[in-house]
């Protein structure tokens, strides 16, 4: 995983520099601002800060950002209230990030584009520590959307990232290979809440066949049968990851044959192998005796089922099933997804790659491992307003120590 931790860190710290501050005030009390944040959009230049002045009333504006620009509050503390919708206009290697938005929409398409980037290097949209109650999208070839400590409706992508965050669902389309083969998805401390309809039919659904995909820590919890759809993924480089997360589904009628019916199983997962489908919680949330399936033909390796139909067999490594009839079982948070049954605390897939936050072994669920849902929601442990660490980066074993050893981080300070 040393790819995927070297991403992460690099994420945030990667975001453009700044050639210059233009300010916006609604209000007219700063001297030398902009009334309008188009109207600092259009003075701007590529690196520009468009910096927005949080004041009584909501920036109302239909905007189109046509440059490589960081729209944020001039405030830490606060976010810059909005109400319209915000178009960014493509072009290869133009960079936006919205940081601090608190939006009220005006369309079902809140953040959005309406095209295809060109060849070359991708158009980059960073939202982040942002509220977006409707649609986010940007279903077009050769964008990459990271969405980081941000809340929101519906995200649709190719390709990018979903870090610390909770929507209703997102889905990321295929787009043609010569945009670039082997990229990764990265979906990471996240929540999931609802799905989208037909024609995919889950919470999280990843078609994009160009792209690798790495999903860990995450919380999906909806009233549907099918909660993650991989239809499709790139298997020819690094290996796809599903890891530590807890899915609960709701079945609403008996499934005997899980293997022949893969649109009523509660995880997909196209291009994974079983020893990259470890250390999670499947749970069905079925009355009676309606049962629903897990992984359809893949089992993957230290998980929990619960009250699901599939019963053990020669490829069920070293995974546990439970009912809810039997006790104990497993109970996780309705919140966070967190098993909060002591007794099924250390149990995940032993080994220093999947350690816990506090070097223990690791706790199957969204608790558990280097990417631990209490990293990216310290709130979840009454600790508001803490620093959340993108990923501290540590060698894994130390055998002898005579010198420095280096250690880096990355982290963002959330409001």
């Amino acid at each position: 995983m040393k790819s995927t931790l070297s991403f992460l860190l690099l994420l945030l710290v990667a975001l453009m520099g700044f050639a210059a501050d233009i300010n916006v005030d609604n209000s007219g009390a700063i001297a030398g601002s902009y009334p309008t944040i188009q109207d600092g959009i259009n003075a701007a230049t590529d690196g520009d800060r468009i910096v927005i002045y949080p004041t009584t009333e909501d920036y109302r504006d239909t905007l189109s950002i046509n440059k490589s620009l960081t729209l944020m509050c001039a405030s830490a503390s606060e976010y810059w209230q909005f109400t319209g919708m915000i178009e960014v206009v493509p072009s290869p290697g133009r960079e936006v990030s919205i940081i601090g938005l608190l939006m009220t929409p005006t369309n079902s398409n809140s953040v959005f584009s309406t095209q295809n980037n060109s060849t070359g290097a991708r158009c980059v949209v960073n939202i982040i520590d942002s509220q977006v109650p409707t649609g986010i999208n940007f279903d077009f070839d050769n964008f990459k959307v990271n969405f980081l400590y941000s809340k929101g409706n519906s995200l649709a992508f190719r390709l990018g990232s979903i870090i610390g965050s909770e929507l209703a669902a997102a889905r990321a389309l295929n787009e043609l290979p010569v945009h670039g083969v082997g990229d990764t998805i990265f979906v990471v401390g996240s929540k999931f809440t609802s799905y989208f309809g037909t024609p995919y039919f889950a919470s999280l659904y990843l078609g994009n066949s160009s792209a690798r995909y790495f999903i860990a820590n995450c919380f999906l919890s909806a009233n549907t049968e099918r909660m993650v759809g991989v239809v499709a993924a790139d298997v020819t480089g690094e290996p796809n990851w599903f890891i530590n997360n807890t899915v609960v589904g709701t079945f609403n009628s008996s499934i005997t044959n899980c293997a022949n019916t893969p649109t009523r199983n509660l995880v997909i997962l196209q291009g994974a192998k079983d020893d990259h489908i470890i250390n999670n919680l499947f749970a069905g949330t079925a009355t009676g005796n309606n049962y629903g399936c897990a992984l359809g033909n893949d089992w993957g390796d230290y998980n929990y089922f619960v009250r699901l139909g599939q019963s053990p067999n020669a490829y069920s490594f070293h995974n546990t099933y439970f009912n809810y009839f039997t006790s104990p079982y497993p109970i996780h948070d309705a919140n966070t997804g967190v098993i909060t049954t002591a007794t099924f605390y250390d149990l995940g897939k032993p080994g220093v790659n999947y350690y816990d936050l506090d070097l223990t072994r690791n706790d199957i669920g969204t608790a558990g491992g280097p990417f631990s849902w209490w990293n990216y929601h310290p709130e979840s442990q009454n600790a508001p307003g803490r620093t959340r660490v993108m990923l501290l980066d540590i060698p894994s074993r130390i055998y002898s120590l005579t010198g420095n050893v280096p250690v880096k981080a990355s982290g963002v300070h959330i409001k």
